[in-house]
């Protein structure tokens, strides 16, 4: 390595900055609907969810700094926050009691829920790849480093669940 590879400092991801009020409020209005359709993955129940984003948002206001990427960083205050409050209550949840988790215009609410169910019953580190990337738009390799696996396994993860969500999603006559 020569000495100027040394010497060059290197972009820690997880250095952190000085935040805002207003920029707490933008990184909600950026990402608060995927982190909301995250933690509906997670917790199962929207206004559960939503619980759980003001937590984590209260926290970001309260500590006044974040990463120097905050999307990665967000979902995993998320994540956290969310299995937290599934320990906490240590309770099942029944489909039947599922709440949606977004509303889409002119779509067919038996779809929307079928697709609910069906996601529910994806293994739930298939499904947390899934919406991460999906709605969350988190790289594998930002997954990968979430959940502190490989990206292969995050890519593995994702294709496993598309694989199962379309077999269950086909109608009966295509099967």
């Amino acid at each position: 390595m020569g000495s100027a590879e040394r010497s060059a400092p290197r972009m820690n991801p997880f250095s952190r900055r000085r935040l805002q009020a207003d920029e707490v409020q933008s990184l909600n209005q950026q990402h608060g609907p995927g982190l909301l359709l995250y933690a509906c993955s997670l917790v199962g129940r929207k206004h559960a969810a939503e619980d759980v984003l003001q937590q984590v948002f209260m926290k970001l206001l309260e500590q006044n700094s974040i990463p120097e990427e905050p999307k990665p960083y967000l979902f995993r205050a998320v994540h956290n926050v969310a299995l937290n409050l599934i320990r906490s209550e240590s309770k099942q949840i029944e489909l039947a009691d599922i709440e949606p988790w977004f509303e889409a215009p002119d779509q067919d609410h038996t779809e929307r829920f079928t697709l609910m169910k069906e996601l529910m019953r994806i293994p739930q580190d298939q499904r947390q790849v899934l919406v991460l990337h999906l709605w969350g738009g988190l790289s594998f390799d930002e997954i990968a480093s979430m959940l502190a696996i490989p990206a292969n396994t995050a890519a593995s993860r994702y294709r496993y669940a598309l694989q199962k969500l379309r077999g269950a999603m086909r109608p009966e006559a295509e099967q």
